[in-house]
């Protein structure tokens, strides 16, 4: 956490920092750079961080980094808090696995509101059918069974954690597409919600 003593500290450095500098697209902001190259998707090919405004979240601003080889990732600066423990790479393995699809989601979609409230701020892409559902019951139904000992993870040459087993990626892959139409548009607010009833 850099210099900082608590998690919301600097939490709400950084917050602070991406919104005083805003929209850029090459940011040299010491602070910032140092902060973003701990988050999982940094690597050596990294040649940018930029901040843009959010494609759905009209009122917000989102961090991304420019590799080399052209490509753009969009990342969420609040994860690199997070402890990168084994339970984290399976999920942020899952995760990564079906990324392309929530962008063509993303690209393809002309709704910018809530699909509950209609609020359009501080919206998220979100599984009609919730994700770590589909996660159970993938693995109930492949008998998949996890070893702490054993290290099914890897990076690629933009630093993305991925599962090894590229059979076992897409195994998964095409599991989760089976779910046909399961993305909508929620506000944070009725996404949250979910954890309490379903909506």
């Amino acid at each position: 956490m850099l210099h900082f003593k608590t998690k919301i500290e600097c939490e709400t450095a950084v917050r602070a920092k991406i919104y005083e500098i805003g929209i850029c697209d090459d940011v040299k902001d010491e602070l910032l750079i140092t902060y973003t190259k701990q988050h999982c998707i940094w690597s050596g090919q990294v040649i940018k961080l930029g901040i843009e405004p959010d494609d759905i979240n009209l009122h917000y601003l989102r961090c991304y980094f420019l590799y080399l080889n052209g490509d753009k990732r969009v990342f969420s600066w609040k994860t690199i808090l997070q402890p990168k423990t084994f339970n984290f790479k399976i999920s942020q393995s899952y995760r990564n696995s079906i990324y392309p699809y929530i962008i063509n989601f993303r690209n393809n979609n002309s709704i910018l509101q809530c699909e509950i409230c209609k609020n359009n701020c501080n919206l998220q892409i979100d599984h009609i059918y919730e994700f770590k559902n589909i996660i159970k019951d993938f693995e109930t139904k492949y008998d998949v069974i996890w070893n702490k000992t054993i290290d099914y993870f890897e990076k690629t040459e933009i630093n993305h954690i991925k599962f090894k087993d590229n059979n076992f990626n897409n195994k998964f892959i095409d599991y989760h597409n089976t779910f046909i139409n399961n993305y909508r548009v929620l506000c944070r607010t009725c996404n949250t919600k979910r954890n309490i009833k379903m909506i």
